[in-house]
Formats: structure tokens, C-alpha cells, sequence
């Protein structure tokens, strides 16, 4: 089989741009506010609940509202040490222990609380240490082990600084736009996205 020879179209590009700042303009940002739902929690509650969970989002069916809401009723659900001690009791906490991969899932847990703790600061003042350098900590996060492909790492990253969690970071412009069969869909039915033979 040849591989697909994608194109990339410009000015479709710009078009559906200018009708999705549009519509958020029309809906005063209402039409994509719980894509940006924080829930009602500080930004250091938001990065320790996004870094310590986005790893485990397999399939994108973690929903934030309910990760907040568990934070909500016990905080400690979310603590590197806690995690660290028994990340089995994370994986149940958080509702995954009924999801495939429960062994993966809870190696990932206890990777990723323990590489914070190794860095001895909170989530969200781990790109501290990375001179606030995204395409650094995304490059080490991939590189770790701990549950982070490009796709988690680039969709955690981006959250962060869209959300204004963290400001004037360097290398923002190495992150990607996470695609999956949803969004590749979408860019062919609109025509951003062209093929040699059509799909």
C-alpha cells in the first residue's frame, strides 16, 4: 500500500478559524465552556488534578468535572505521597478500577507521583525546573515513562497555559494540536485536510 499523501488547505484553514472565533464571539465563549470548565478549583488544585490524571486518560473518556469533584470531597486523593504509597488506591479513588489496564494504570500513577516528588516542588511549579521551557518538559515527560505520549503531553501542556496556569513560558510553539479520529474527521469533512485519493 502507498501511504496518503495529506495536503494541508491555508486558506480553509483561515475560514474555519473565523467561524469558530464567531461563534465564541456570539455565545460570549458559552458555546466551548466546558472544554475550559476549571470547577470552581484554584490553579495549583487544577495541575495536580490534570498531571496526575491525564496520564491514565486512555481513550479520552476522563471527564475533569468528575476528577474536580473527587478532589472536591477529599484533596488528598491527589497526593504524590498518598499516590506514591499506594497507587492501587488512586486507580479505585479516581473510578478506573472497572477500565482495562488496571496494572499500567497504577505503574503510571506511582511513575508520574514520583517524578514529581523527585523534582521536590508542586505540579504546577514543575516547569520551574525546566526554565519555563514547555518543549523541554514535554520532551522529558515523553522521555520518563510515566504515561505520556505527544498526545498527553501536548494536550497537558496546552491546558495549562490556555488556562493562564502558566504564564510566559518559552516553546509554546512546538506543542501540536492533538489529533485523533475525531478531529481528523472534522478536518476532512471541512476540507482543511485533502487526500490524494479521496477518503
Amino acid at each position: 500500500h502507498k501511504p496518503q499523501h495529506f495536503k494541508i488547505n491555508d486558506e480553509v484553514c483561515e475560514h474555519v478559524a473565523d467561524a469558530l472565533h464567531d461563534i465564541y464571539i456570539l455565545t460570549e465563549g458559552k458555546a466551548f465552556s466546558e472544554i475550559w470548565d476549571t470547577c470552581g478549583l484554584a490553579n495549583e488544585q487544577v495541575c495536580r488534578v490534570r498531571m496526575f490524571s491525564a496520564n491514565q486518560d486512555f481513550r479520552g473518556s476522563l471527564k475533569f468535572g468528575s476528577l474536580a469533584k473527587r478532589y472536591g470531597s477529599d484533596p488528598s486523593i491527589f497526593d504524590e505521597d498518598i499516590i506514591i504509597a499506594s497507587s492501587e488506591k488512586f486507580i479505585s479513588a479516581v473510578g478506573l478500577t472497572d477500565r482495562s489496564q488496571s496494572d499500567k494504570r497504577s505503574k503510571y500513577a506511582s511513575a508520574i507521583a514520583s517524578y514529581v516528588k523527585n523534582y521536590d516542588c508542586a505540579p504546577i511549579d514543575i516547569i520551574k525546573c525546566f526554565d519555563n521551557d514547555v518543549s523541554k518538559l514535554r520532551q522529558a515527560l515523553i522521555d520518563c515513562n510515566v504515561g505520556y505520549g505527544n498526545k498527553k503531553a501536548d494536550m497537558f501542556i496546552r491546558d495549562m497555559v490556555v488556562l493562564g496556569i502558566w504564564n510566559n513560558v518559552k516553546g509554546f510553539e512546538s506543542i501540536d494540536v492533538a489529533s485523533d479520529i475525531n478531529t481528523m474527521k472534522v478536518a476532512l469533512r471541512t476540507g482543511i485536510i485533502t487526500t490524494a485519493i479521496p477518503l
